[in-house]
Formats: C-alpha cells, sequence, structure tokens
C-alpha cells in the first residue's frame, strides 16, 4: 500500500489527495498538487484558508506516514 499523509493546518487535518479541484468534496478542504509543483490545500466552492481558519502566520506541518516516513523509498 501507499504510504500516508496528514497536513495539519491549525486544528484541521488533511488526508485527502484529489488529481484536481473539481474532485474534491464542496466545503472539505483537501491537498492537490497545483501546476506549479506544489503541494496546496485547497477546497472546491470555497476559500481553504477560510475553511481552515487559517491566515499569515498559521502554522502547518506535514506528517508522512509508512515507508516515506522510514525513509526507505518503498
Amino acid at each position: 500500500p501507499a504510504p500516508g499523509f496528514k497536513i495539519v493546518v491549525g486544528k484541521r487535518e488533511v488526508t485527502a489527495l484529489q488529481s484536481n479541484y473539481a474532485d474534491g468534496a464542496p466545503n472539505e478542504l483537501f491537498a492537490i498538487l497545483g501546476s506549479m509543483g506544489y503541494l496546496e490545500i485547497a477546497a472546491n466552492r470555497t476559500a481553504a484558508a477560510q475553511l481552515a481558519s487559517a491566515g499569515k502566520g498559521t502554522e502547518v506541518s506535514l506528517v508522512l506516514e509508512g515507508a516515506a516516513a522510514a525513509g526507505n523509498g518503498q
């Protein structure tokens, strides 16, 4: 199985990775690989920052689980 991840934004957690904005459920946070190659926190039909109650200075953490976290690259 593929290793999992969790993005923590303030008190919210993001665990879903979508291939495009339309694949995300309305008003739910998800991650997406943007056109510039960055991992982005997104939401469908609303602003992700507003949904996460996030603003300038909000702490964001990326937690890798499984093989990626162990560093063995499998």
